[in-house]
């Protein structure tokens, strides 16, 4: 009978015990007062008055890791650590408006092709001379486009007939603006015209005829669309 009083004395002292040790672990509060499971999971709110430097030490060791995470104040400059001297990043660069090398000189070339064309209308209206070079006295078709030609320093010869083998041979269909269109019959060649345009709307060029220097479009002229023989490149 003893021994079993002295067992439930036992138990229940060890019950008292384990009560007491549990309630005093739950109230246990940190050194400045506060309860431990308020400050597990804080976070870098407005009211926090650490320093970037404190806050950069926090995360470093494992803490307060939440705020560095935070995607609504998430800031490099406010959390990077100065220590590391970690240079910014580069200003993001605008390519907008990029062009490579190769796309420029296409277009310095088309450019330069336009001007020889815009060149060329100043002399719409001079009369046709057989032999004429020059605009005082007026041209023939071959004089013409060896003048026009020869103030963009490209030269090339006088005569048709040579005109016709300078340069690279095209196709009409790939003619541009200041391409020259060879005419005549039975392989002969006896005319010589510049392009000013080659599209939808036709094959557009300009010569020095017997009318004077003028702008025919080839595709509508049943004089001049069945004399086209060929066309040639001396621009680059």
């Amino acid at each position: 009978m003893i021994s079993n009083v002295r067992i439930f004395g036992l138990l229940l002292g060890s019950l008292i015990f384990l009560s007491t040790s549990c309630a005093l672990f739950q109230k246990a509060e940190t050194s400045d007062g506060s309860d431990y499971r308020d400050r597990q999971f804080e976070d870098f709110s407005d009211k926090d008055e650490r320093t970037p430097l404190q806050k950069a030490d926090l995360v470093a060791k494992g803490a307060d890791v939440a705020a560095w995470y935070d995607t609504e104040s998430f800031n490099v400059e406010e959390y990077a650590d100065p220590r590391l001297d970690i240079p910014a990043p580069p200003p993001a660069v605008d390519v907008s408006d990029y062009k490579p090398p190769w796309y420029i000189e296409r277009e310095e070339k088309q450019l330069a092709r336009f001007e020889i064309v815009d060149y060329s209308m100043q002399f719409l209206g001079l009369p046709y001379v057989w032999g004429g070079k020059k605009p005082e006295t007026g041209f023939d078709c071959s004089g013409f486009t060896a003048y026009v030609m020869d103030r963009f320093n490209v030269k090339i010869s006088p005569a048709s007939r040579l005109q016709s083998k300078e340069g690279e041979p095209i196709k009409i269909r790939q003619a541009l603006a200041g391409d020259l269109i060879f005419f005549g019959k039975n392989g002969k060649v006896s005319h010589v015209a510049m392009v000013t345009e080659n599209g939808e709307k036709g094959l557009h060029v300009i010569h020095s005829t017997n009318r004077g220097v003028v702008v025919d479009n080839i595709d509508k002229s049943s004089y001049w669309k069945p004399r086209v023989m060929f066309a040639r490149r001396v621009l680059e």
